[in-house]
């Protein structure tokens, strides 16, 4: 009986520990890489459509806090309910991205969603040209959403991700 406990131990153990490595899982394309050096001190996190994407966005931003808080980085966060795209990439006045240096956008791809994985787009615009985004891709995202280590890893991989493309959150030491 004792050795039927502690195999069941076991078996629930490593069963948690290959279901956390699943959730610090996410799959990314990127549609435009950057060709030039970005530095950003101040960040506008802004999540349009489902409540799953404003999810995502807020919890990120807190993470990307976390992670910058040496960097000396602002971010900030704004829900703008559903977005209708309207033939604009962009859903706010570019006055409103002025007071920061980037502006993240976050939205669902509903096209290439499924039950098991949701697909978000999220393109980096500087704040001076709103038009045209710095660096885009899409996530397949595959997590427990009520979960903080993945958000803090999905932050670590997209300041990793951006490094590479040479945007820099703060100081990039």
């Amino acid at each position: 009986m004792k050795n039927l406990l502690l195999l069941l131990a076991c078996c629930c153990a490593m069963a948690t520990a290959v279901a956390q490595k699943q959730i610090n899982h996410f799959e990314y394309q990127e549609t435009v890489k950057n060709d030039s050096s970005h530095h950003i001190s101040r960040l506008l996190v802004v999540a349009t459509g489902n409540m799953f994407t404003r999810k995502v966005a807020d919890d990120l931003r807190y993470a990307l806090d976390k992670q910058c808080s040496k960097r000396k980085v602002e971010i900030s966060f704004q829900y703008l309910n559903h977005y209708e795209d309207a033939g604009t990439i962009f859903p706010m006045k570019p006055t409103e991205a002025a007071l920061h240096d980037a502006v993240l956008l976050i939205r669902p791809d509903d096209s290439t969603s499924t039950a098991l994985k949701q697909v978000t787009g999220f393109m980096l615009f500087k704040s001076n040209n709103v038009k045209t985004p710095i660096w885009t891709a899409k996530l397949a995202i595959k997590a427990d959403l009520s979960s903080s280590s993945y958000f803090n890893y999905l932050a670590l991989k997209l300041i990793q991700i951006w490094k590479a493309n040479k945007i820099f959150l703060g100081s990039h030491k």
